[in-house]
């Protein structure tokens, strides 16, 4: 009896080491070829934890549960990734049977048993799909950055994961709950403590993760990512990942920008087709650590006159400039997304936040010419969750309400005497509560509709 107590003891201890390693990770597919597939688990693990496994094993089954596969991957890696972490990955090439709906999955016990915002944490699985429409073009969304796995206590923290689809596909992105065994979600689960000046939240638009940390310890996190074709749902990913909290007394850095061309708000641009733009971000560190910055985002990938981007780094400043002057092909309703990340040696630990920019590349920029067409331009992303941005054209600097009916006529949300400016407007909407479907929104101004859009609410 004994020998089987001890037995059971080793067992348990060995279960929780093995709960320490992994932080966080995504799965995501990129189509090589007609059906083919490569499938990439990247994983992140705690260097105080137990090594990763050599193999790990990925799911498959298609829509209709006839066809499935079950396939075991040797590991890669590690690549160092600093404040503790290893990045690893698991890829596998598959060729599917047929176009269609697909899952895959792959799953490590357990959860780690320091995580503050999961009851119970180590008692469930860590959990990673990707649900595909897999055809001869089609690929998974991806991010452009990685995690961000530390923080520090009474400091704002922004991280963007940049999630991008590179066949242009309608994506959106959310908080959501971590899951565990079958997708299930986690039971207990809660955002990470913040200050109620700056709380835990996601920008719809942007994908910027931002918080104020007032309590010491390991937060998970979990991003949803959503992709759609022409309003149809074809494939969703996630990314889970610690935020270690941490006590400093490293200072905030300081950082300033000009541009030759005056920002909406922030770090919000409007930039016309075939017009140059530049903008430099400088960053000061009051401590006289040595920074560096890095640039990620859409405008950088493309294959037509891509951005450029510059940096120049010495004790105490980094200074990043980008550059782009995109053409007319690449006039878009939705705004481009770009990062740049700072990274700040202090100690023992490199803290890094992200600067986020959204530019508006338009055939008509606000301000410069006056827009003949009132009222809603666009909605995006479009489907979404029910938060999202409204572009709104006004002739004139004028009070409107916004207001959204379902298709039968009823009205749903009201938001009343929003402050427009002459030009292009994006008005951000955010926990309107709004149930999946089919929905219409429109201007009022002065009792009169000026217009009138259709959007849908996905998920």
């Amino acid at each position: 009896m004994k020998k089987l107590l001890l037995v059971l003891f080793v067992c348990m201890i060995a279960l929780t080491s093995r709960a320490s390693h992994l932080m966080g990770g995504q799965m995501t597919s990129r189509n090589i070829g007609g059906l083919t597939y490569e499938v990439t688990v990247t994983a992140y693990r705690d260097t105080l934890g137990v090594p990763m496994y050599t193999t790990a094993t990925f799911h498959y089954s298609d829509s209709s549960g006839a066809w499935s596969a079950v396939r075991t991957i040797n590991l890669n890696g590690p690549v160092v990734f600093g404040n503790g972490v290893e990045e690893y990955s698991y890829v596998d090439t598959i060729t599917f049977t047929a176009a269609g709906n697909y899952s895959m999955w792959y799953e490590d016990c357990c959860r780690n048993c320091a995580i503050l915002n999961i009851l119970n944490p180590c008692n469930y699985s860590f959990h990673l799909y990707n649900n595909l429409w897999a055809d001869s073009t089609n690929s998974s969304p991806v991010f452009l950055n990685p995690p961000i796995p530390i923080a520090q206590i009474g400091t704002p923290f922004t991280y963007n994961p940049l999630p991008f689809d590179a066949d242009g596909d309608s994506i959106a992105w959310a908080l959501d709950t971590p899951v565990t065994s079958a997708g299930v979600y986690v039971p207990g689960y809660v955002v990470p403590l913040s200050d109620t000046s700056m709380p835990f939240a996601m920008d719809p638009v942007t994908g910027v993760v931002s918080f104020l940390p007032i309590a010491v310890g390991h937060y998970e996190v979990s991003v949803l990512v959503n992709e759609f074709r022409n309003g149809v749902q074809i494939g969703q990913i996630r990314r889970d990942m610690q935020i270690i909290v941490i006590s400093s007394s490293n200072q905030r850095l300081q950082v300033s920008s000009v541009s030759n061309t005056s920002p909406n708000s922030g770090f919000v641009y409007d930039v016309n087709p075939n017009s140059p733009f530049t903008v430099t971000v400088t960053v000061l560190d009051p401590d006289f650590q040595s920074l560096d910055m890095f640039s990620r985002g859409e405008p950088f990938l493309l294959t037509n006159n891509p951005a450029q981007f510059s940096v120049i780094n010495s004790a105490g400043v980094s200074e990043g400039t980008i550059s782009w002057t995109p053409d007319v092909t690449q006039a878009r309703t939705a705004p481009y997304i770009l990062a740049l990340r700072i990274n700040e040696p202090f100690g023992l630990s490199t803290f890094s936040n992200d600067i986020t920019l959204r530019l508006n590349v338009t055939n008509t920029v606000a301000g410069i010419s006056t827009l003949k067409n009132e009222g809603v331009r666009n909605v995006y992303p479009n489907p979404n969750n029910g938060n999202f941005t409204v572009e709104i054209n006004s002739n004139t600097s004028t009070k409107s309400d916004i207001v959204i009916t379902n298709m039968i006529g009823q009205q749903v949300y009201l938001s009343k005497n929003i402050q427009l400016h002459e030009g292009l407007n994006a008005v951000v909407v955010n926990n309107a509560s709004l149930l999946k479907g089919s929905y219409m929104i429109s201007i009022v101004k002065d009792g009169k509709t000026t217009s009138v859009k259709s959007f849908e609410v996905a998920y």
